[in-house]
């Protein structure tokens, strides 16, 4: 059992990865490897069909049987539990690196750039994609790949993968740093333009106190040179 679940998790993480890949680089022209690790695995896509399968075989038990009923049901249980896997994990990768890995904002009917409405459609009909096209054929490559040959390559996948998981921890880590820091210096001159804009006012009062009680004291000198406050004052600035 252990066995299938890690040979799925890593056939459909493959799957998403080249779903996700293929997408970006006919957008954008040239290859992207959209993965959030280096190797060719998206763990949120291994993770979320994962869990679609596992809870559709209990949850299919208690609906009828007709094809469109339960079509219906599976697009929007697929839909739901998509996107709110979708938001949870923007939420939680945006607190632990400080950093959104996808956005939403220019589309329409989003919530907070994490997740919207027309990606959440598209997550309902990829549902029905992988349990009535790619899980049935995924479950039946299993059945053809001799026992003990799976469990070694399973060992060898499963090994690289969490070298690989490990490792992009540790660069997001370090990027976290980075950008706190960056954050720090920011608040930092923020500050710093705060105090100046401070000292700069007062000093422009001052200056104000200044010139109302020269021109009190010195009325017959301005009436007799008139530029000379518009001198000084140049020299002030």
């Amino acid at each position: 059992m252990i066995g299938k679940i890690m040979f799925c998790f890593f056939i459909y993480g493959f799957l998403g990865w080249c779903y996700e890949s293929f997408l970006v680089s006919i957008k954008q022209k040239h290859w992207v490897n959209r993965g959030f690790l280096s190797g060719p695995i998206i763990p949120i896509y291994a993770f979320g069909s994962l869990l679609m399968v596992l809870s559709l075989n209990q949850f299919l038990q208690y609906i009828p049987k007709n094809i469109f009923i339960q079509s219906g049901i599976l697009f929007v249980f697929g839909m739901l539990i998509s996107t709110a896997l979708e938001y949870i994990v923007s939420y939680g990768m945006e607190i632990l690196f400080k950093a959104r890995w996808w956005d939403y904002s220019n589309k329409k009917l989003n919530l907070e750039g994490r997740i919207c409405l027309g990606v959440s459609l598209i997550w309902g009909g990829a549902t029905l994609v992988l349990w009535y096209l790619i899980n049935p054929q995924v479950l039946k490559f299993y059945e053809l790949i001799p026992t003990r040959f799976l469990i070694a390559v399973l060992w060898v996948i499963g090994i690289v993968f969490i070298m690989d998981l490990v490792l992009t921890i540790k660069a997001l880590i370090d990027f976290r740093k980075v950008v706190l820091e960056m954050y720090k210096i920011k608040n930092e001159l923020l500050d710093g333009i705060d105090v100046i804009k401070n000292i700069q006012e007062e000093l422009h009062e001052r200056i104000e106190v200044l010139e109302q009680s020269f021109i009190k004291r010195q009325r017959r000198l301005l009436l007799a040179f008139p530029n000379l406050k518009m001198k000084m004052m140049d020299d002030w600035m």
